[in-house]
């Protein structure tokens, strides 16, 4: 599933302007407990969390995350979009809560 394909499935918009070509997502891990998703997300998995802080991106880097899905609309603040930009981290948003989006991506996985 394409970076793409997820934006499409969850009605999301793209925060950071890190390229998607050719990234793919093979997985889903929803968790909003950093420590667990740092040692639960694999590799290409779409993240899907509420937390909004600057650390999302360390855990997306450190996990090899395909992006972070910030779901219920949370704002983001421009210093969490900047280190992501950095970091090469592609950060998502939408209203949708996180069970709609793990539906919506897995039926598309």
């Amino acid at each position: 599933m394409t970076i793409k394909d997820i934006i499409t499935a969850v009605g999301g918009e793209m925060l950071t302007t890190t390229p998607i070509d050719g990234v793919d997502a093979k997985g889903c891990y929803v968790c909003d407990l950093l420590s667990l998703a740092m040692s639960k997300v694999s590799a290409g998995d779409v993240w899907i969390t509420v937390q909004a802080n600057v650390n999302i991106a360390a855990v997306a880097v450190l996990t090899e995350a395909a992006c972070v899905l910030i779901a219920e609309g949370m704002n983001i603040e421009d210093s969490v979009i900047a280190k992501a930009n950095n970091e090469g981290v592609i950060i998502i948003r939408t209203e949708k809560n996180a069970f709609e989006c793990a539906m919506a991506i897995g039926k598309s996985l």
